[in-house]
């Protein structure tokens, strides 16, 4: 059943803004206004596989043991292969053994993922066998090598996460010689053979980005500019200042939300940082809205004018006006004068949508976003968030709300669900969802469990260069493993895959070898839709990326894992 519990009083500050919203789960959105401020599909379940072993079905009460997989077959390096077991008449642990390639991510409990190998010479089978005291049922996963192509002439290109061309990159491939990337972050390399795997090693820096199960002939790769994995300062910024009119005429502007926004693809465009947007006072009015974004010279985006009547109890929008000026190009400096003015229209063709949010077990939804995207410019706006981490929502429980949404010409509306396996943010696994919401009376947002480390152990203190990572999946995307050191000067290192499980290269001949005895932490991140690493690879990434953000996409979605801790031997 949808979630029924109230909020009051729910005060959130953003950028300057104060808004009181109350809320209540079976009614209006309680929108905290913020103006100023995976894989090859072998996850998905498709019924049993295989599974149960054959022989007479048991008779009716007779206790039994039922085992199905998701999928029975799987290629190699693909995406792993959820088994649950199920008793009938009995109780009691289950446990399970794997005989062949792969890795089981547990030994115990009643449903497992098969992990594959990251390849082989050859097709093979992993026989999964579940057994609960004097029970036992067996399964066979058809593990197929995968197929290998002829060689291609490889021309790719190396950005970092602002979409910027990087000069001088080394870019290395296994029976090759290294690469250099020339002005605009070219390389070619020749008679490679797929798939492949791409490492691009900074020494300087410490850290190695690596790229596993490529087949694609023309790759844009993407490093981290501050090395990080955070988004880093932007480099260059300006104050746009022009003037807005129109909008609504009713005297009453208490409950009037009304800001000025820009947006490009080398701005911020995450749902924890904060676009660039300033504020308006009773209309007509100047604006002077300050703007940051990264690379190095102009940046060219649509700026967005918005206003909406909120509901005096709710703090939900009840009406909108609007004004979008696209091809606007801003040049690094104190300030430039917008020449045309902004005429905030009426939006009467705005919907009244029925939000449903759907969320794993054992999961809390946290927040509910609300932006405005132009998929053909790759840009987002971020408009209202509706804090729901206070409703009082049983965890896993769906929560239905209604928001009033805009409708504008060339955008579409997306709204975002962010839910987490603890109520604080930062300490648990987090996983968000968006679905285009234009037009439509009704839309439904399932929420995907995030992404989860299972091997090595946590705390593990015998971790070998040779050691794979394991990890479970996200349906529909594609991951990043991260690999920080907690010791100074250790090399620091990102890997880019749609498997679920992963080994370091040897990158001793570049002094970026995994060494003994050093302390790392390890997440894993994932980001969709991406049929597969090809099509991540395809073009250069939204900023940030492997963020969570307003999706240009029909359905999106982003997931960040808790961080698990190891000892090299």
């Amino acid at each position: 059943m949808p979630a029924t519990a109230c909020r009051t009083g729910a005060l959130l500050v953003f950028a300057g803004v104060v808004a009181l919203a109350m809320a209540c789960g079976s009614g209006n959105s309680r929108a905290a206004q913020e103006p100023g401020g995976a894989g090859d599909g072998s996850n998905a379940p498709s019924g049993p596989a295989g599974g149960g072993g054959g022989g007479e079905t048991p008779a009716p009460g007779s206790p039994r043991l039922d085992l199905a997989c998701a999928a029975d077959s799987v290629t190699a390096g693909g995406n792993a292969v959820t088994c649950t077991a199920i008793l009938h008449d009995a109780s009691g642990p289950v446990s399970w053994t794997l005989t062949g390639p792969g890795q089981l991510s547990a030994a115990a409990g009643d449903a497992i993922d098969y992990v594959p190998p990251a390849s082989i010479s050859a097709d093979a089978v992993a026989e999964i066998v579940a057994t609960a005291g004097t029970l036992s049922q067996s399964v066979q996963i058809h593990v197929l090598a995968p197929a290998a192509p002829g060689p291609i002439t490889l021309t790719g290109k190396v950005v970092d996460e602002y979409a910027s061309p990087l000069e001088g990159e080394t870019v290395l491939l296994d029976g090759h010689p290294a690469a250099t990337t020339d002005a605009a972050g070219a390389f070619t390399v020749d008679s490679v053979e797929t798939p492949y795997d791409l490492v691009i090693p900074r020494e300087g820096s410490r850290t190695a980005f690596i790229y596993q199960g490529l087949t694609r002939s023309d790759p844009t790769v993407f490093v981290y500019a501050n090395e990080t994995g955070d988004s880093g300062s932007a480099a260059q910024s300006t104050t746009l200042t022009g003037h807005v009119g129109g909008g609504d005429e009713s005297e009453d502007d208490r409950d009037h939300y009304q800001a000025v926004l820009f947006a490009s693809p080398q701005v911020d465009q995450g749902l924890r940082s904060y676009p660039p947007r300033v504020s308006l006072g009773e209309l007509p009015d100047d604006y002077a809205l300050p703007v940051s974004w990264h690379g190095s010279g102009a940046t060219t985006g649509t700026l967005l004018a918005i206003q909406w009547r909120a509901d005096e109890s709710t703090g939900a929008p009840t009406a909108y006006w609007y004004a979008v000026q696209e091809e606007v190009t801003l040049l690094p400096g104190e300030s430039q004068a917008n020449p045309a003015p902004l005429k905030l229209e009426a939006n009467t063709e705005a919907v009244e949508t029925k939000c449903t949010v759907r969320l794993p077990a054992n999961y809390d939804l946290l927040a509910n976003y609300v932006g405005v995207s132009f998929p053909s410019r790759g840009i987002a706006f971020r408009l209202f968030r509706d804090d729901i981490s206070a409703a009082g929502l049983a965890t896993g429980e769906p929560y239905t709300t209604n928001y009033l949404l805009p409708s504008i010409p060339g955008a579409s509306v997306q709204v975002c669900a962010v839910a987490s396996d603890s109520r604080d943010y930062f300490a648990g696994s987090t996983s968000v969802a968006c679905a285009d919401a234009t037009g439509v009376s009704e839309v439904v947002i399932d929420v995907q469990r995030s992404l989860q480390p299972f091997s090595p152990a946590r705390t593990a203190n015998d971790v070998t260069p040779a050691m794979r990572y394991a990890w479970s999946g996200f349906e529909g995307g594609v991951h990043m493993a991260r690999f920080t050191p907690l010791d100074e000067g250790a090399p620091r290192y990102y890997v880019f895959t749609a498997a679920t499980n992963a080994v370091l290269p040897d990158l001793s001949a570049q002094k970026l070898g995994l060494p003994a005895g050093a302390q790392y932490e390890w997440d894993v991140r994932g980001t969709a839709p991406f049929a597969d690493l090809d099509a991540f690879t395809a073009s250069a990434p939204v900023v940030p990326p492997f963020d969570f953000a307003i999706g240009t996409a029909s359905r999106s979605a982003w997931s960040r894992s808790t961080r698990y801790g190891f000892t090299t031997r």
